[in-house]
């Protein structure tokens, strides 16, 4: 009797003992999300460099935080403000020493604006036709071009040019000569007083003057204006529409006196200047290549651990592992089944 409650004995100690640890012979690979405190030992591996984490935990769960790296291309654009230059003329005073081997002349200019009215005069024929009922089937039908003609006005200037003199017994300064110098190239020359009584040297004037404008007109092709025999157009008048715009004419005078050696003078010059006062917004863009990197949890589990307990020892184990109990003032922790051991791994390192 003393043998069987023994054996009895054992065999419920072993079917216990089943039930309390499952059988590690038989495991399953699965992968978790990360949990907070999965981020602790993260950032504490983040640290040390450490890219490998083996962590154990109760029931037999034994788990690998693993971090890969991955690199991803990036485009970055940003809309930046761009100056706009541009090169413009102006009129800047200076000393100038005279030197007549260069030149036999010295002028200065002047540059304005005229504003000009532009005009443009579009005419076609009209298309509208009267017809009667002497042809009603088999009419001839006569084609002919009805183009649009549009034509512009082209501002024209007139260059004059008059010679100075210091004429009379006041040496004043008289016009002694003018000339008028047409876009077609054609000129004409006056002289309105004679220079018996005049010095030499002289001052010349060279204006411009807005002139009649000159007229371009060209021709643009639409459908023919087709008549059929029994039919006449209601007008035989053209058609036409005038439109003014307003625009402006850049005009320059100079006036040039002739040389004296070695004489210095303050005189405008005409200069070549950037203005960068405007600026135009342009997007820049630049590309690369840029580390990501990801931290993945797997645990080796036991196959029959219910999802429950799994899920229990895997988000509630304490992090007590590094606690240490005051011997004087606190009882030593007994019986902690929910710490867990953490081992980091170096990296294996390879070349990328």
């Amino acid at each position: 009797m003393k043998k069987l409650t023994t054996s009895l004995l054992l065999k419920l100690v072993l079917i216990q003992h089943s039930y309390q640890r499952p059988s590690m012979d038989k495991r399953i690979e699965r992968v978790f999300d990360i949990t907070q405190g999965d981020r602790v030992n993260i950032d504490l591996a983040e640290r040390v460099g450490v890219a490998h984490l083996a962590v154990s935990y109760p029931q037999g769960i034994n788990c690998t935080l693993m971090k890969t790296i991955t690199e991803e291309p990036f485009r970055i654009c940003r809309n930046v403000s761009v100056p706009v230059c541009k090169t413009i003329q102006k009129v800047r005073l200076t000393n100038i020493t005279e030197d007549c081997s260069t030149q036999k002349e010295y002028c200065q200019y002047n540059f304005r604006t005229q504003e000009v009215t532009q005009q443009t005069i579009i005419c076609q024929r009209p298309t509208e036709m009267i017809c009667d009922d002497s042809c009603r089937e088999g009419c001839s039908i006569s084609c002919e071009r009805n183009p649009i003609v549009v034509c512009n006005t082209v501002p024209q200037t007139v260059a004059i040019t008059e010679k100075k003199q210091k004429c009379g017994p006041d040496k004043s300064l008289q016009t002694t000569k003018i000339c008028f110098t047409y876009p077609d190239a054609n000129w004409v020359c006056k002289e309105p007083r004679d220079t018996l009584d005049c010095d030499k040297e002289g001052v010349r004037i060279v204006a411009h003057e807005v002139a009649m404008p000159r007229i371009e007109c060209q021709e643009k092709e639409t459908e023919p204006l087709c008549i059929p025999e029994n039919c006449w157009l209601k007008n035989n008048n053209t058609d036409c529409l005038t439109t003014d715009i307003p625009t402006e004419v850049r005009l320059e005078d100079q006036m040039c006196e002739i040389c004296h050696e070695g004489r210095t003078k303050l005189r405008p010059i005409v200069v070549q200047e950037e203005d960068c006062n405007d600026s135009s917004i342009e997007e820049f863009c630049y590309e690369g290549i840029e580390d990501s990197s990801k931290w993945t949890k797997t645990c080796s589990v036991p196959q029959f651990l219910r999802i429950e307990v799994l899920k229990e020892v895997l988000e509630n184990t304490q992090d007590q592992f590094n606690e240490i109990s005051d011997v004087n003032n606190e009882k030593p922790i007994q019986n902690v089944q929910e710490s867990k051991d953490i081992i980091m791994k170096l990296p294996v390192k390879m070349s990328r």
